[in-house]
């Protein structure tokens, strides 16, 4: 009786690792990674501007937009994209600063509506995008 007890509580662990597994899997979908991506930064966070991600095969073009001084300006950065550890990752490569050494964030989320990067290397940096087609519905 002793054993069939333990042979059910390991099979209802193995269930319960499967299904957050399966949970896990299910909020990122790479295949929406491409396009158009604003930083979300909340409700109740009002920034003075916007930053717009184009992200492409290979290439992220970063457009920045300064409410206060009426000034915008652009910045292209390389990234690669890899599985580690089980989980999406991307790294940015800074090449035009020679100063700046490579970031990277593991992809938590990414639906056809929202994306959020974990910093695999800084704690408690964390990125949350909204998708342009859904803009609109996170405006304040």
């Amino acid at each position: 009786m002793k054993h069939l007890k333990i042979a059910v509580i390991f099979i209802l662990m193995m269930l319960a690792m499967c299904a957050c597994s399966r949970l896990e899997s299910s909020q990122i979908d790479i295949s929406n990674f491409l396009g158009a991506w604003q930083e979300y930064f909340g409700p109740d966070y009002h920034v003075e501007g916007s930053r717009i991600w184009y992200i492409s095969e290979g290439i992220i073009q970063i457009s920045t937009y300064d409410w206060y001084t009426d000034t915008s300006w652009d910045r292209s950065v390389d990234y690669s994209l890899k599985q580690n550890k089980g989980k999406h990752m991307i790294t940015m490569h800074f090449l035009e600063d020679t100063g700046t050494r490579d970031e990277s964030y593991y992809i938590v989320k990414l639906t056809d509506e929202e994306m959020i990067w974990e910093g695999v290397d800084i704690e408690d940096d964390t990125r949350h995008f909204v998708n342009s087609k859904y803009w609109q519905t996170h405006q304040e």
